[in-house]
């Protein structure tokens, strides 16, 4: 499955800044689907997962923060028709930043948290064949329930607010993913 889209920090910001409506996020990996019934199953993909977001000083748009958050994701969903509703599960592995201020923030993995988030979304089969593979488009909605990271993000480092500019990050992808019937026919 590869799933490009966009992503947000949904959660407060610091006063004297603001953050991109929008950043690039992106999904690869495998998806597996577990069907009990034609309509009904469970659908569980492994991908490595990045999301981005960003901040600007609002006196100054050219002084700036742009984070970039990878995660190693679980990602098990209902699948009813067409229709997907689950959970997500990111275990962190990197993050980088690109600033253009007076601060040079460093972050890595260790200081972010587990990305724990719901998800919701629809699987459409675009094509099937007649051994049973398909490919998919895939539009999937996310909201996370964890902050960020450990701490608040820059340019709000020195706050004692650790709530402000540190998420949760809301997403969007659409995408494809192809299903290999592994049935024996």
């Amino acid at each position: 499955m590869f799933l490009p889209g966009m992503s947000s920090d949904a959660g407060t910001v610091a006063n004297g800044a603001k953050t991109d409506v929008v950043d690039f996020s992106w999904a690869l990996g495998a998806m597996a689907d577990f069907p009990f019934t034609p309509n009904f199953g469970l659908r569980v993909s492994v991908c490595y997962d990045s999301r981005a977001v960003g901040f600007y000083d609002q006196r100054n748009s050219n002084s700036y923060d742009d984070y970039t958050f990878s995660y190693f994701s679980l990602r098990p969903e209902l699948r009813i028709g067409d229709f997907l509703v689950g959970l997500g599960v990111g275990i962190p592995v990197g993050a980088s930043v690109t600033a253009q201020n007076e601060i040079s923030p460093h972050i890595g993995a260790s200081s972010m948290n587990v990305l724990v988030e719901g998800r919701i979304g629809a699987a459409v089969p675009v094509f099937v064949s007649s051994n049973g593979n398909s490919l998919e488009f895939i539009a999937d909605a996310s909201y996370g329930f964890t902050e960020i990271t450990s701490g608040p993000l820059p340019p709000n480092f020195t706050s004692s607010d650790k709530t402000r500019n540190n998420g949760p990050i809301a997403g969007l992808q659409l995408g494809f993913a192809y299903l290999f019937n592994l049935n024996a026919h």
